[in-house]
């Protein structure tokens, strides 16, 4: 449940708004929030569910970006998740915290540091990153990040002083599906104004990740996490994909 609950409700839930439901979806995602999500995170930011997985840093960053794409939806229909505490004391941030401790090295895998990279910029935006705490740390994995779509639907962040220009030994490229392998990344930015349409774009995306479909990236799941909400509604800044 600690994997496919998160992804569930994400699906569920945006389905739900797609179809006008906003009640059943903020029902879905409160009950993500008030059930599961409240053994999801340990008493030092862990997810211990991810840790024991031969890839740690990778389903990390896998089940927080369902997550907070879920706190995301649940803001768009009335319910905060964001201060949420889960029977260990521990919020969202504190899961976003740990996870920046470790390397995808540590985790036994190279490629995919980049997948916990938009989650962090979300944290920062929400939680706020007065001390530059998480700005710097962005700096340190990548030069580039200032010029990445996360960092341009999430705002306010610092650039760290970066001028983001992204150049071709960026530390943004994504893991191949099969294998682990570095890959070139391909950004498509999709600004969409209304909810349905992020909602359908968001239940899409994910799907195509939860069932491991071959032709999409893992991290996908992780580039959901950059769904926000502007006056004028929220959006989907950019589904990541591998071809």
């Amino acid at each position: 449940m600690n994997r496919a609950g998160p992804l569930a409700i994400t699906t569920g839930a945006s389905t739900l708004i797609f179809a006008d439901d906003t009640a059943g979806a903020k029902k879905t995602v409160q009950e993500y929030f008030e059930g599961i999500y409240q053994n999801q995170i340990a008493a030092n930011g862990d997810q211990p569910l991810k840790t024991v997985r031969t890839r740690p840093y990778h389903y990390r960053a896998y089940n927080l970006a369902a997550i907070i794409v879920n706190a995301r939806i649940g803001q768009y229909v009335g319910y905060d998740a964001w201060q949420l505490k889960t029977k260990n004391g521990t919020t969202i941030q504190d899961a976003c915290n740990y996870a920046m401790t470790f390397t995808a090295t540590q985790s036994g895998g190279t490629g995919y540091d980049a997948e916990l990279y938009p989650n962090v910029v979300a944290v920062a935006t929400i939680y706020g990153d007065t001390d530059d705490k998480y700005s710097k740390w962005l700096a340190s994995r990548d030069t580039s990040f200032p010029g990445q779509p996360s960092f341009l639907w999430n705002q306010p962040l610092s650039n760290a002083g970066l001028s983001g220009a992204p150049s071709s030994s960026s530390n943004y490229s994504t893991p191949n599906t099969i294998g682990g392998s570095s890959g070139s990344s391909n950004y498509v930015g999709n600004r969409v104004e209304s909810g349905k349409e992020i909602a359908w774009l968001g239940s899409f995306s994910l799907a195509f990740c939860g069932l491991g479909h071959p032709t999409f990236s893992p991290v996908l799941c992780a580039r959901t996490s950059n769904i926000a909400n502007s006056a004028d509604g929220p959006y989907l800044s950019a589904v990541y994909y591998t071809m």
